[in-house]
């Protein structure tokens, strides 16, 4: 397992490595880094349902030397995220991927719950680094701060360039104790 200081460099390598500036906040950009990486992105078709934990979300597995992910297109969890999640298991898990060890991903693996799975709490923190580096959201909190004196404002601002929701964003900065209210 790798700690949290470890899931910054690993962030910071990728992004050191394919040349980048802004993190992958897109599902695009993270499509072309499992391209990068030859990781095979398969989209699934099976029956979603919000109400039913067990609903399938997505999947990274290896099979011949080949590592896929797959992600359910009807799940209504983002796609982004669902996407970034499993690129965690595969940058962070790497051994258990290719023994095909990690747990196929569902519904309640991504509902905070008192419970966790501490890979799966892993993967989630590292997408949400990949998604939102720390040292990217501080710059960005500390301009629009001085932009902008209502912290309610900077929130929503700082939420938009990373093209997440105020909710979201409320999250990272709650986890990286930046005082947004």
């Amino acid at each position: 397992m790798i700690t949290k200081k470890n899931k910054k460099i690993v962030v910071e390598e990728l992004m050191k490595k394919y040349n980048r500036t802004d993190p992958y906040g897109k599902l695009m950009d993270l499509l072309h880094l499992a391209e990068k990486e030859n990781i095979k992105v398969v989209w699934d078709k099976r029956p979603f349902n919000v109400f039913d934990k067990s609903s399938f979300v997505g999947a990274i597995k290896t099979y011949e030397n080949q590592t896929y992910i797959i992600i359910n297109e009807n799940s209504q969890l983002s796609k982004t995220h669902t996407l970034a999640h499993l690129l965690g298991h595969f940058f962070m898990h790497k051994n258990m991927v290719e023994s095909n060890n990690i747990p196929v991903e569902t519904l309640e693996t991504f509902q905070r719950t008192a419970y966790i799975h501490p890979l799966e709490w892993e993967a989630n923190e590292f997408a949400y680094e990949l998604l939102m580096p720390e040292k990217i959201v501080r710059e960005r909190w500390d301009k629009f701060t001085k932009i902008y004196e209502n912290k309610e404002t900077a929130l929503e601002v700082l939420a938009e360039s990373f093209d997440k929701s105020p909710l979201v964003m409320s999250y990272r900065l709650n986890e990286l104790n930046i005082d947004w209210k």
